[in-house]
């Protein structure tokens, strides 16, 4: 019985770790580190992490002001190509060895 309780507990904790680490990776914290007091403390680190979070999502829309447009761009891996003036995926270069 001691066994199954053990196995139980392992379980809801990777779940809640999972949780965590996606509900604060959507709201724009630190995913990994909330992740990591969850598999800590257990439920009580998923109820600080509850109380410490923001309200909001983080916007995944792309922002019409142009300043917010270049944060927005740049988080996600894009440069600016200044040629056509459009913003693009860096192409990936492969070396010769």
């Amino acid at each position: 019985m001691f066994e199954i309780e053990i196995i139980l507990n392992f379980i809801v904790g990777c779940i809640l770790c999972l949780w965590v680490y996606s509900d604060a990776k959507d709201r724009g914290m630190s995913a990994g580190g909330w992740a990591f007091i969850v598999f800590l403390f257990g439920i009580l680190g998923a109820i600080f992490y509850l109380l410490a979070r923001p309200n909001q999502y983080k916007s995944r829309a792309k922002p019409k002001d142009t300043d917010e447009q270049i944060d927005w761009y740049t988080d996600k891996g894009y440069i600016l190509n200044i040629e056509t003036g459009k913003w693009e995926k860096p192409k990936k270069v492969k070396k010769d060895e």
